[in-house]
């Protein structure tokens, strides 16, 4: 009796916590027991109520006693008319019973319900059949600007966004956004994005398109991302329909990780696109040149032509994975024609006190690019005497025909040991400042972890630099522009610009992207390029699990090297309809350059000289056994070793790798149409 008493309190008390319907059957089941009891009393005692009671007046016909006690139960104001019967005193009774049994558990189970039902909503737990919608894993700072991109296309579906934040404070934040009209159409919901069984209440199977944002400032942000984007493959295998993901990662190791994928990581039934969320806001500031409402200047001004004796030459303050993605990307596009005319290079300086570590640390991490990289490291001691440490290529490298002891690449790179507060570094910024628009076109970016201190760290720069309003200082800013905004108000501090706010960085339908969809088919082509495929038709060649992600990387970045590479022959593509074969001849030498640096960066090494000599000296052979063979070991070398035989002087080339890069500049004007 003990057991069946306790599981009657358990089974209660959890109808009463779950709420929703089940306290509707708990009330039914008490009604139905009250009921019985009562009329069990009645059949006992026999209380005859049809019998009326004498003197009582003029009545109709009284009910059977199973309808009179229905009444009593159901309606206590049936008392009334309880002179007609007899026993009133049991009658009264039933009245209680009733009131007690019924009426209050009745409004005390509808009050809860509701209450429930709030909570639920306020939480975040409840969920509907969702279909043809957009699922949006995490609220992170990105959330921000990929829901006004897709209020601005005027998308007419359910947009739901799973958290483990407070959804009441997420829906507080959106409501910030001021999103109408597709604000009604937003559910948010709470739950973590690696629990499978929370994912399959958000119907992700029927979405149309799935965002894996994250949240901010979790640990292990991009190993959930991986581990939810993984989960939702497997699930969707064999799924009908195809839908796109956007996975997105902080880290730049994650992402550098991820391109050594055998794949593109999409499959018939998910296309996966993934977004280096830092990478992609420097990409926002030094390609597309605006971010949100800031338009940002070049750094290669109105661009260095091949007569020019002018060189970018970049500082970038502090050595973060911000630093390291303005630095890489900068190496990415910063290519120019007169480093053969006039052996001009793109110079990276990296500013930061103690920075031996951090360097050794670059060394290490990109070290088949500084293989091939002449540097510097720059330090002064107590006496305020310089050292300097040169790095030169390792010799073995060295096309001694083409190329001097600084090797073929166009980049240089410079570490100074010592921060911007320092008489010496602020003495060497001086000097740079003169040779800007003479000699050097020269940019700052001040890439410190603490956003506040990077502003300080601008503004405390020598006077010389604001002195015009020529030499942009880009000032990382992951939460909000507005700090900088006094400053950069003035006409002081006017070429101050802020970078790299999160809520701007998630920018997953860029034109980029399509301008590296469309370069791909212009190389799948080789040559044989007619005009541009359809749209779909170039999604699914992007999407193809046999174009790797390191291949994609390489159509994006060669994307991204576009509007410098029209700059450098002055051609404005809006009013032109095809290239001259000087100007094709010039942008395919600087897409070679470009590309031995994305290569290395990517980690390809370069072959020693007298292996590259060998190999084409066997591909230019007049023995087929031989070219098949040569060839044979460039692909081993290339696939398995990460090698590659290419990685060298553009004049060491032969004709048929040559032809590559003139068939992918030849054709720039209808990828950027």
């Amino acid at each position: 009796m003990k057991t069946f008493w306790r599981k009657l309190r358990q089974g209660l008390d959890r109808a009463i916590y779950e709420g929703r319907f089940k306290q509707f059957v708990w009330l039914s089941g008490v009604l139905v027991l009250a009921f019985i009891m009562v009329l069990l009393l009645a059949i006992v005692f026999r209380f005859d109520l049809a019998a009326a009671v004498p003197g009582a007046g003029p009545s109709s016909k009284p009910s059977p006693v199973v309808v009179r006690l229905i009444e009593l139960l159901l309606d206590p104001g049936a008392f009334v008319g309880s002179g007609a019967y007899n026993y009133i005193f049991f009658q009264f009774v039933v009245v209680i019973v009733g009131a007690t049994f019924f009426t209050s558990f009745l409004i005390g189970t509808i009050g809860n319900l509701l209450s429930r039902r709030v909570d639920s909503l306020t939480y975040g737990r409840y969920t509907y059949a969702f279909e043809d919608h957009i699922l949006i894993l995490g609220a992170g700072s990105a959330l921000k600007n990929l829901l006004h991109q897709i209020s601005e296309t005027g998308t007419k579906c359910d947009i739901v966004i799973q958290t483990t934040q407070s959804p009441e404070a997420v829906r507080d934040q959106i409501r910030s956004f001021r999103l109408k009209p597709c604000e009604k159409d937003i559910y948010v919901i709470y739950g973590s994005r690696t629990d499978m069984t929370a994912l399959a209440d958000l119907r992700f199977k029927d979405a149309k398109e799935i965002y894996i944002l994250g949240e901010d400032d979790e640990p292990q942000h991009d190993g959930l991302n991986l581990k939810c984007w993984n989960q939702i493959m497997e699930e969707c295998k064999g799924n009908p329909g195809v839908k796109h993901c956007y996975l997105m990662l902080d880290r730049i190791t994650s992402h550098h990780a991820f391109s050594y994928k055998k794949d593109n990581g999409s499959t018939p039934e998910l296309r996966l696109n993934v977004i280096s969320a830092i990478e992609n806001a420097v990409q926002g500031v030094l390609v597309s040149g605006k971010v949100g409402k800031v338009e940002y200047p070049m750094l290669d001004r109105e661009g260095i032509d091949k007569d020019s004796d002018v060189n970018v030459h970049l500082i970038v303050v502090g050595m973060t994975q911000t630093a390291y993605a303005f630095a890489t990307t900068a190496a990415h596009i910063c290519h120019f024609p007169n480093f053969r005319t006039k052996n001009k290079k793109t110079k990276i300086t990296f500013i930061q006190k103690d920075i031996q570590e951090e360097m050794d640390f670059w060394m290490g991490h990109y070290n088949t690019l500084m293989d091939l990289s002449y540097a510097e490291y720059r330090k002064w001691d107590e006496s305020g005497a310089l050292q300097v440490k040169k790095f030169y290529p390792k010799p073995e490298y060295i096309n001694p025909i083409y190329s001097d002891e600084k090797g073929f690449l166009d980049i240089e790179w410079e570490f100074i040991d010592a921060g911007v507060e320092d008489a010496n570094v602020r003495k060497y910024i001086r000097e740079c400042v003169a040779k800007d628009g003479v000699s050097e076109y020269l940019s700052f970016a001040v890439c410190g972890h603490d956003a506040e201190a990077n502003v300080a760290v601008a503004m405390y720069l020598p006077s010389e630099v604001y002195e015009t309003d020529k030499i942009p200082v880009f000032v990382y800013q992951p939460l909000t522009r507005f700090v900088m905004y006094p400053a950069s108000e003035t006409g002081r501090y006017r070429n101050m610009y802020p970078f790299g706010m999160r809520g701007d960085c998630f920018d997953p339908k860029q034109e980029r992207l399509l301008w590296a969809k469309r370069i791909k088919f212009v190389y799948d082509m080789c040559g044989k390029y007619d005009k541009m495929e359809e749209q779909a038709a170039l999604d699914d060649r992007w999407y193809d699990a046999k174009n790797k992600y390191a291949l994609q990387l390489s159509n994006v970045y060669a994307a991204n090297s576009i509007p410098m590479k029209f700059r450098s022959i002055g051609v404005e593509p809006s009013i032109r309809t095809d290239l001259t074969n000087d100007e094709i001849e010039i942008l395919a030498e600087i897409e070679h350059n470009r590309w031995n640096v994305e290569k290395l960066l990517n980690g390809f090494s370069a072959l020693p000289f007298v292996d590259r000599m060998e190999i084409l000296r066997s591909l230019s052979s007049s023995d087929p056994q031989e070219r098949e063979l040569s060839k044979a070991r460039r692909n081993w070398l290339k696939n398995m070793c990460f090698k590659h035989n290419d990685i060298a002087p553009y004049s060491e080339l032969s004709s048929g790798s040559r032809q590559y890069d003139f068939d992918i500049v030849a054709d720039l004007l209808d990828v950027i149409k």
